[in-house]
């Protein structure tokens, strides 16, 4: 029960300091993307007195703001379509080892070579597309949201959407996501393991006492017991002489 007992409280405790580092992670998305979502409506929103949203100095000043490798911003306009991603203004180059080159086919009419058509990269999961419209979309009520989701490449992540308002007007939604949920699920599992080995510590060393404190007393106490019934139950040889015999008797 003790062994048992480490091993509930170090999972407890370290759901906790999980759920403290979602929620972290959750509170500095949105403080940037408060920020951001500020410098898009005071900048680039034109139009009066029907505001609207300029996607194309929205989408610069997204490439000037500085974001992280780890993270990813979209920006939606007023009726959800995405006008602007992180991924396509930032300096990112997408790269692959080769694999070894293929020897050439030598034929009788002299060199061939093969050529395949390489197979298109495959699209986020159904599910993916799903979490984002419907993150999208309760921004466009003008709710911010925060939470985690499945993301484009089938990982966890943290997301923060943030509708960018001009008085009570939604221009449209800000998306902040952070691709790190992973790390932060490993950190977690690597600080369990101290939990573990300590519960198979004291579970093996609990094993150790009770086999030594009370088994072995028991057995040896069994054996005991069978040998007083063995000695009991064998029966003795009867004298042959009458004096032998009385005093057998007595």
């Amino acid at each position: 029960m003790l062994g048992l007992a480490i091993l509930i409280v170090g999972a407890l405790v370290l759901n906790e300091l999980r759920r403290g580092l979602v929620n972290a992670r959750i509170d500095s998305l949105t403080t940037q993307g408060e920020l951001i979502a500020t410098i898009i409506d005071q900048a680039a929103t034109v139009g009066e007195p029907a505001p609207a949203l300029d996607p194309g100095y929205a989408s610069q000043i997204l490439q000037l703001l500085s974001n992280p490798r780890t993270q990813r911003a979209r920006l939606f306009d007023a009726h959800g379509k995405l006008i602007a991603d992180s991924y396509w203004v930032a300096d990112r180059v997408e790269w692959k080892v080769l694999p070894p080159a293929r020897p050439r086919d030598q034929g009788a009419g002299g060199v061939t070579m093969q050529f395949q058509t390489p197979k298109p990269p495959p699209g986020p999961p159904p599910g993916a597309k799903q979490a984002l419209a419907h993150e999208v979309a309760e921004a466009m009520n003008g709710k911010h949201w925060a939470g985690m989701r499945v993301g484009d490449d089938g990982e966890r992540v943290v997301s923060v959407s943030i509708p960018i308002q001009h008085v009570q007007a939604v221009l449209g939604v800000l998306t902040l996501e952070a691709s790190d949920v992973d790390e932060i699920v490993a950190r977690q599992r690597a600080a369990l393991l101290p939990f573990i080995l300590l519960s198979i510590g004291v579970t093996l060393a609990s094993s150790l006492l009770l086999n030594n404190l009370i088994a072995n007393p028991v057995r040896r106490l069994a054996r005991a017991a069978d040998r007083v019934r063995l000695s009991r139950a064998r029966p003795s040889p009867c004298p042959t002489s009458p004096a032998a015999r009385t005093n057998w008797a007595t």
